[in-house]
């Protein structure tokens, strides 16, 4: 748990920072007359228009967040139930319980923790598909801790 919040925190961190840093558009006008190749030619392209898009794929995005969230949910809801409920059980010895405690936090290892690893980038990609809330550099760290 400790390593997954580390790599979580180690990848959208200096992304975020970066988001977060100031424009200036002077520092920039700066950077467009100064640069060794010539790329004045970026102020003289003119207007830009805009495509509007369509509702399907936005809605197919929504829905697949929706389930990939509601997927993990109802795993990590399931564990939990499953320990409460040995917790409450009084008919086992305490030796019992610990095994079985143990056994299912090594279930949950097995099972929920690669799905993490798989839908939690998963899900922060479709997001910024959808509302495009985060820059190109956070989805490049996205995409390299992405297990496939």
């Amino acid at each position: 748990s400790i390593l997954n919040w580390a790599i979580f925190l180690a990848c959208t961190i200096p992304c975020l920072a970066w988001a977060a840093f100031p424009f200036d558009p002077n520092s920039s006008e700066k950077l467009i007359e100064n640069t060794s190749p010539d790329v004045r030619w970026m102020k003289l392209r003119g207007g830009y228009f805009m495509i509007e898009r369509w509702w399907f794929p936005i809605a197919i995005i929504a829905i697949l967040i929706v389930l990939l969230l509601s997927f993990l949910l109802f795993g990590v809801v399931g564990f939990a139930h499953m320990l409460v409920t040995l917790q409450q059980e009084g008919g086992r010895s305490t030796k019992l319980k610990q095994l079985i405690k143990i056994s299912l936090i090594k279930l949950f290892v097995q099972i929920m923790v690669p799905l993490l690893f798989m839908d939690i980038p998963l899900m922060l990609l479709l997001v910024e598909v959808l509302f495009q809330c985060f820059g190109f550099d956070f989805c490049l760290y996205v995409i390299c801790i992405l297990p496939f």
